[in-house]
């Protein structure tokens, strides 16, 4: 089970001992934000890294956690220990979220002066997405103080001298006294706390330690002043052994001389790999995660195991120790003096005083001797192990934290709406307005029937209109304008072709057009209508439709607009390209046979820049993209690995569904082969579920995305997404003359009606 698998388990059964709502549950999981950036090798090589910053949560305040380099760092990884760096904040009770970033690249590779570079660039991508009071990095795996004084710099030249945005800093720049201990000595305290709950101490206890990087050799120091007897430790270099007790300050030195232990001559060297299964009374696993699994699990010798490294016992194991009497002191208590000490840098930061080692020190027994004793609380509170009473504690703080935040009045409506199919009499009328449109829309339910009453009234296609002269079906192509291209290439027996519109709203044989001038009234302004404007004739058969088609078959209708508008974006006189469905002839298709269209614009159009302009704003005030922000759980039809689709929040139009990408993407053509199978499924199950309640409605559909020359600055704010309008209202007077719609049926109401149709599989 992978780490993120783990964790999630760990999660969902606290939620169950709590008896958390399913829908809080549900969006406790979900991550605040999961940023991806492709970063270039800056020394003129042609190595790209990857890098991530995910941020799970900010109910209790600032998203805290590491950034760590390391080959293998990847998004389920990362996901997961954001998500422990809340549990972990929220046991330790300091006021923090979770979040935990990476670039995959191997540090040892690397100059100096490369992982300089590395890091200016990673910061310059995510400057916007941190800040003292929304995400503060921290050291990690393969990173250090110095990495967090690049980030300090570079964020710096954007924002000002800003101390408190990074923690885990050198002491000259703002850090913290006793920071670099912290991990290490937090582990310390947890084990006290421990070992005393059992009427033991620490002097005289049998200790090995696997893992002699930081945390493992501060915790190996200050268990042996304590009078513990280390007697087996490891690293990546090779295991020692001294059943007597290995002499620490030694070893220590013997280390920092030869990048390791091996070669210790205290003690007798022996497998690494057998570390875990030696004879002691306290294991303490202070390396990478999954190192204890149901292969090992039952040779382990311990009494008591603490988790100094994240995650290193699997689920499987957990069940096998405890059921051999083997108590465990989890990851998000034991090790949770590092960030814990990272808080008392920020708080020093931001205070602007610097407190002594030995107040720091003080503070944080404190707070992981209070810590501990909390989480035994919940223990006995639900009859659990520690695993689960750190769980249960952390879960609860951060729930209680949620509800706490969210409008209570706010919140009854929205639980009306997800339990009450419409009701009129039970709902009172309501303006919206979200960050996207910046409209508002009048939610008017005395003007609705029943939300799954609402059907379209449009008429069947008859098969007389199927014609054999369609000039869109197979065989008919010399009817049709010229082609650009087809799938496959030069192939008679086409699935789909790529044809300029016969009757173009641009004319693309006009020059490029100059900049506009007055009108001759001189009240506007004109400009040479040159672009260009294409059709995509979806299927060779008549009688098919786009939701008959597979997930492949839709995914290749994007990956045609997708090439389609590479192609485009070499003409530098386009600004914008507008991908473009109508279906049914009240919708404005003139053609029954399925297609799209594309028009490429010279211009950015008022509804894409004030759209832009909105998104802009919103990012400017909270540091975030609103795109990103806009999952909630009463409003949500379905999800797939790379998407969501829902009815967003101040819905224009009955029944209108969004289908937005998962992780944050300025442009639709950079969607790559796999994920647009992906959006084709589910494009596929909400037009079908749309066909099947509302009787296969008219509709529309629209792919917003960035304009094709976005500067880098416009990326982190923008983001696309799919509209599908089916038709079921009139634009009237009131509409037209105010721009402010009335929508008779509420998003929360749509959602539930389209989650709950049952598509066939067959179909």
């Amino acid at each position: 089970m992978n780490a993120l698998a783990a964790t999630n388990r760990n999660f969902r059964l606290a939620s169950k001992l709590l008896g958390i709502d399913s829908k809080l549950a549900k969006s406790l999981l979900i991550p605040f934000r999961e940023v991806e950036c492709t970063i270039p090798k800056d020394d003129g090589s042609l190595a790209t890294y990857v890098g991530f910053r995910i941020q799970h949560d900010n109910s209790r305040g600032p998203m805290k956690g590491g950034i760590r380099y390391h080959p293998q760092v990847e998004t389920d990884e990362v996901n997961a220990l954001a998500q422990l760096m809340t549990w972990k904040a929220a046991v330790a009770n300091i006021p923090y979220g979770g979040a935990k970033g990476g670039i995959g690249c191997d540090p040892s590779e690397l100059t100096v002066s490369e992982l300089e570079r590395l890091t200016r660039v990673f910061t310059q991508k995510i400057h916007d997405l941190i800040g003292i009071q929304i995400d503060v990095p921290a050291p990690d795996m393969g990173t250090g103080p110095q990495t967090m004084a690049w980030i300090l710099d570079e964020y710096s030249k954007f924002h000002g001298h800003s101390p408190a945005i990074v923690t885990g800093k050198p002491i000259d720049l703002g850090g913290s006294l006793g920071r670099d201990a912290a991990t290490g000595r937090g582990v310390l305290f947890a084990t006290e706390a421990l070992l005393n709950q059992h009427g033991k101490t620490i002097s005289g206890q049998r200790f090995v330690i696997q893992g002699f990087g930081n945390v493992g050799s501060w915790a190996a120091k200050l268990i042996s002043e304590k009078g513990g007897k280390v007697v087996a430790v490891s690293d990546i270099t090779g295991g020692i052994k001294n059943s007597e007790g290995l002499n620490i300050p030694s070893l220590l030195k013997h280390s920092k001389e030869h990048r390791g232990v091996r070669g210790f001559q205290g003690g007798d060297p022996i497998d690494p790999n057998s570390i875990l299964l030696q004879d002691c009374d306290v294991l303490i696993p202070a390396a990478l995660g999954g190192v204890i699994n149901r292969e090992n699990a039952n040779e382990i010798k311990a009494k008591f195991v603490v988790e100094a490294a994240n995650h290193p016992t699997d689920p499987e194991a957990d069940e096998i120790l405890k059921k051999k009497g083997v108590v465990i002191l989890p990851d998000i208590l034991a090790n949770s003096g590092g960030v814990t000490v990272s808080y008392f840098e920020w708080v020093q930061n931001i205070q602007g005083f610097m407190w002594d080692e030995e107040k720091v020190n003080k503070e944080l027994k404190t707070y992981m001797t209070k810590g501990f004793k909390d989480v035994k609380e919940m223990c006995k509170t639900h009859d659990c192990d520690l695993r689960m009473g750190a769980f249960t504690l952390a879960v609860n703080r951060v729930a209680r934290a949620t509800l706490l935040r969210v409008n209570k009045k706010r919140n009854k409506q929205r639980e009306m709406a997800a339990t009450t199919s419409g009701s009129a009499g039970n709902r009172i009328p309501e303006l919206r307005k979200d960050a996207i449109s910046n409209r508002w829309v009048i939610f008017s339910p005395a003007r609705a029937k029943r939300p799954s009453e609402f059907k379209s009234n449009s008429p069947a296609v008859s098969d007389q209109q199927l014609h054999q002269r369609c000039p869109f079906c197979i065989g008919n192509e010399h009817q049709c304008a010229p082609e650009i291209f087809r799938f496959p290439p030069d192939n008679p027996d086409w699935t789909l072709r790529l044809i300029q519109n016969l009757y173009p709203a641009l004319s693309r044989d006009l020059p490029s057009p100059a900049p506009a001038r007055l009108a001759n009234n001189l009240t506007g302004s004109v400009l040479d209508g040159f672009g260009f404007h294409d059709v995509i004739i979806e299927t060779p058969v008549h009688s098919v439709q786009l939701l008959d088609l597979s997930p492949h078959d839709v995914a290749q209708v994007f990956l045609a607009h997708i090439k389609r508008i590479h192609q485009l974006a070499t003409n530098d006189s386009i600004k914008y390209v507008q991908v473009f469905k109508n279906h049914g002839a009240s919708a404005g298709a003139s053609m029954t046979h399925s297609h799209s269209q594309m028009i490429a614009l010279p211009v950015i159009p008022p509804n894409v820049s004030a759209r832009l302009g909105n998104m802009k704003d919103y990012f400017e005030k909270t540091g975030k993209c609103c795109i990103c922000e806009i999952q909630q759980e009463d409003l949500l039809i379905d999800t797939s690995d790379n998407f969501f689709s829902l009815v967003p929040y101040a819905a224009t139009f009955p029944f209108e569904i969004w289908i937005v990408p998962r992780h944050h993407s300025a442009h639709f053509h950079e969607l790559d082969a796999e994920k647009a199978i992906d959006l084709g499924r589910l494009l596929k199950l909400m037009l079908r579920k749309m066909s099947l309640q509302l009787n296969n409605p008219p509709f529309n559909y629209m792919i917003h995305t960035s304009p094709l020359h976005s500067n880098a600055s416009e990326l982190a704010y923008t983001h696309w997404f799919i509209q599908i309008v089916p038709q079921l209202t009139l634009t009237a007077g009131f509409e037209i003359a105010t721009g402010c719609h009335i929508n008779p049926v509420f998003p929360e109401d749509a959602a539930k009606v389209l989650r709950e149709v049952n598509v066939p599989e067959s179909g």
